[in-house]
C-alpha cells in the first residue's frame, strides 16, 4: 500500500513539474493514460475477486461481484472470456448446469490471450456433456483442450478425466 501511495505522489510531482515548466500536453496525455490503466485494473479486479471467492467456496459473494460488472458486453473480448468463464464456473459449483453451459459457449465466443483458460472451457463443458452422456462431444472437447493446455495443472487434470475415462471403459 506505501508503494502505490508513493507512485502516486510521485506521478503527481511529475505533473506538476511538466505544468511548471510549460508540457502541458504531456501532462494531459499522462493523466489520461494513467486514468486508461486505473479503469483497466478496476474492471478487471472485479473478475479476479469473483474468482478469489469461488476459491473460498462463497458462490453467492463471486456471483454478486460478477454481476456488478454491469455490461460484460464492453470488456474487451480476454476479459469478457474471462468474465464468462468465472460465471460458468459459479453456476457449475451451484449445480446449475445448462446456465454454465451458455456462459462457458459465452466465453469461447469472446475468446481468450491464454489458451491454457480456453482449454479450460472445454474441460468443463466436457464435463457436462459427459455428465448428459453424450460421450463423443465430451471426448472431442478433452481432445481440445489437450491440444491446448501447456500448463502442468491443467495437463494433470486431463490426465485425471483420461484415467476416469479408461475406468470407465471409454477411449478418448
Amino acid at each position: 500500500m506505501i508503494m502505490v501511495l508513493v507512485g502516486i505522489i510521485a506521478f503527481i510531482i511529475l505533473l506538476i513539474i511538466l505544468l511548471v515548466l510549460g508540457y502541458g500536453w504531456i501532462a494531459l496525455g499522462l493523466v489520461l493514460i494513467a486514468g486508461g490503466v486505473m479503469y483497466y485494473i478496476y474492471r478487471r479486479k472485479k473478475i479476479y475477486l469473483a474468482m478469489y471467492h469461488m476459491q473460498q467456496g462463497k458462490m453467492d459473494k463471486a456471483m454478486d461481484v460478477m454481476t456488478s460488472i454491469k455490461d460484460p458486453e464492453k470488456l474487451a473480448p480476454a476479459e469478457r472470456g474471462m468474465y464468462y468463464l468465472t460465471c460458468g464456473n459459479v453456476f457449475m459449483q451451484d449445480a446449475k448446469f445448462p446456465d454454465a453451459e451458455r456462459m462457458f459457449h459465452k466465453a469461447l465466443e469472446a475468446g481468450f490471450k491464454d489458451p491454457n483458460q480456453e482449454a479450460m472451457v472445454h474441460l468443463n463443458l466436457a464435463g457436462i456433456y459427459f455428465n448428459r452422456k453424450n460421450v463423443n462431444k465430451g471426448r472431442e472437447l478433452v481432445r481440445k483442450a489437450k491440444k491446448m493446455a501447456t500448463m502442468d495443472e491443467i495437463k494433470a487434470e486431463i490426465k485425471k478425466i483420461e484415467a476416469q475415462l479408461k475406468q470407465a471403459g471409454i477411449k478418448l
